[in-house]
């Protein structure tokens, strides 16, 4: 969902619910985007997937800059996979089977 064209459908699914009386969960938390963004997500069968390996390297990282959630920029709190060394890519991203994967949901 962070690739550029799911981001933008979300942005504006998101701005077409601002202003409805409607909630994503209960309770409810009006600045936590996150929350709409796993919703979007559920009703178009897509997946949030956050990946978290060894030494706090990411997938995609969250640099945490100043504004709804922040006072001031702190930076990111991961390091981003640059490269994958040739002695890691043969188990780096082995994954459970989907079924066995721990999962969360909206509701």
């Amino acid at each position: 969902l962070y690739f550029p064209v799911w981001w933008v459908d979300f942005r504006h699914w998101y701005a077409s619910l601002q202003g409805k009386n409607i909630a994503p969960v209960q309770p409810y938390e009006p600045n936590a985007w996150e929350t709409w963004l796993m919703l979007f997500a559920k009703l178009r069968n897509a997946f949030v997937v956050y990946s978290h390996f060894p030494d706090l390297f990411s997938l995609a990282i969250n640099h945490q800059e100043a504004g709804l959630h922040y006072p001031t920029t702190a930076g990111p709190r991961n390091r981003l996979i640059l490269e994958v060394l040739p002695s890691a890519r043969s188990t780096m991203f082995l994954m459970p089977p989907v079924l066995r994967m721990r999962m969360f949901d909206i509701g």
